[in-house]
């Protein structure tokens, strides 16, 4: 292709005035060749599908949640199609029967996965279960984008009506009623192993801890209850352990060492507390650990008679 040639003003004006004198340079100007670019073929138009049944549509969008919730590659075509499911459901007043079919299939998917955790221990479950939770979760937005018309259509006329929970705090819910009720007690045991380990000197995973110990909170929050599992699984346990802790190395500490010793390597424990407790547990559990281990390390009455 030629090369464009851009003029100036009095270029431009000069052009113009040979053309008025001398016509015929017009029609001498050779025409521009006009380079086309060959067009790519038409996509295929996109054809909504029809469902002759509810089971029909509903494996569809199981095809979708599989992968979601199993962190594989969804095709966009597998995504319009489960969410033109979902609409086709919903519009035809299957809301309900959509619905049960999405609980079901969380009910298994926890109970699986319940399975695959159930005869670990310690740091064995403590890590699977983490890794479970953050993979279950992350899905949980993907699963709401692709129910997103039930979801916004018509979860808030079902809690209305029957009491039913909106997409997310089910996910939730089911998780801790299927899974987590049933292990909750060996993995607080690994969770007490992990901090008394790191107690002890030994580096451990705080985002692991920090991660488990968040479960606890969100299972409460989708439940209308947002501390009380966290209190009654996790922190009163937690404090006893904390506190039994501490009354038992301050005086074992202070037997082996002066008063001036003492009060200097209880300033430091206060503060390598502290920094754990930021790092994994509730920012409410912050004052009670920091009241608590004070309470035997500093009021400690021999520390108090000896000086």
């Amino acid at each position: 292709m030629d090369r464009v040639k851009f003029l100036n003003f009095q270029q431009f004006a000069s052009l113009v005035n040979d053309v008025v004198k001398r016509p015929e340079l017009l029609w001498q100007t050779q025409a521009p060749t006009v380079h086309i670019r060959p067009s790519s073929p038409p996509e295929a138009a996109y054809v909504v599908p029809t469902y002759a049944t509810v089971e029909a549509a509903w494996a569809v969008i199981q095809n979708a949640l599989d992968k979601v919730l199993t962190q594989q590659h969804l095709p966009h075509r597998d995504w319009l199609d489960a969410y033109d499911a979902c609409y086709k459901l919903s519009v035809d007043r299957k809301h309900r029967e959509l619905y049960n079919a999405l609980r079901d299939y969380l009910l298994r998917y926890c109970s699986n996965t319940y399975d695959t955790l159930a005869g670990l221990r310690h740091d064995a479950l403590l890590v699977k279960y983490r890794n479970a939770w953050i993979q279950y979760t992350d899905g949980i937005p993907y699963i709401v984008k692709i129910l997103q018309y039930l979801q916004r259509h018509f979860m808030e006329k079902l809690r209305r009506a029957e009491g039913l929970q909106n997409i997310p705090a089910l996910a939730v819910t089911l998780w801790r009623e299927r899974l987590f009720v049933k292990l909750q007690d060996y993995v607080w045991v690994a969770v007490a192993d992990l901090i008394q380990q790191e107690r002890a000197g030994q580096q451990v995973n705080r985002s692991e801890l920090r991660d488990v110990i968040g479960s606890y909170v969100r299972m409460g929050e989708a439940n209308d209850m947002p501390m009380q599992l966290y209190q009654d699984s996790f922190e009163h346990p937690f404090l006893r352990l904390t506190r039994d802790y501490y009354a038992a190395i301050s005086s074992q500490f202070l037997q082996d060492n002066g008063p001036s010793i003492y009060m200097a390597k209880v300033e430091q424990l206060l503060s390598d507390e502290m920094d754990r407790a930021s790092s994994y547990l509730d920012h409410s559990s912050k004052e009670k650990v920091c009241t608590l281990i004070s309470m035997p390390l500093v009021s400690n009455p021999t520390v108090v008679t000896s000086m």
